[in-house]
């Protein structure tokens, strides 16, 4: 999986605009080592620090927020993957997902990428950690 966060975006920014770590972080309010952490991935971004970024670069909130949601949606399939050893299609094959697609049932993001499939699912079934699925089970018809 490619998973991207927005510190991606947010180094490419700041290279383009030619600032440095040192200037963005003064108008951030932070200090030099939280910019480095956050744009290594080390430090998460804080919904004030979003807005501090939104308000800089005119880069949306909303922007941020879904690039966001989405990399730790990917890390928690992954992370469910690993446990419990199953492949993202074994997973996607107890959602009949092939019969989704065929249908346009649902509107899918990618149909090729079994990740964005996955997480169109969870998204249509209003979970937002992929263990909660089994702890609504019963409310879930699967397959058809």
């Amino acid at each position: 999986m490619n998973k991207i966060r927005f510190k991606d975006y947010l180094k490419d920014y700041l290279e383009l605009n030619n600032i440095t770590n040192k200037d963005f972080a003064v108008r951030l309010g932070l200090t030099q080592k939280h910019l480095i952490d956050i744009l290594s991935g080390k430090e998460d971004l804080s919904s004030n620090t979003i807005s501090k970024i939104s308000m800089i670069t005119d880069i949306p909130e909303s922007f941020i927020y879904e690039i966001e949601s989405n990399y730790k949606m990917e890390c928690d399939i992954e992370d469910y993957l690993d446990t419990h050893k199953l492949t993202i299609s074994t997973l996607l094959n107890k959602f009949n997902y092939k019969f989704l697609i065929k249908s346009e049932f649902l509107p899918f993001t990618d149909e090729e990428d079994k990740t964005e499939v996955m997480k169109d699912i969870l998204k249509y079934l209003r979970v937002p950690k992929i263990e909660k699925i089994y702890e609504i089970d019963n409310g879930i018809l699967y397959k058809s």
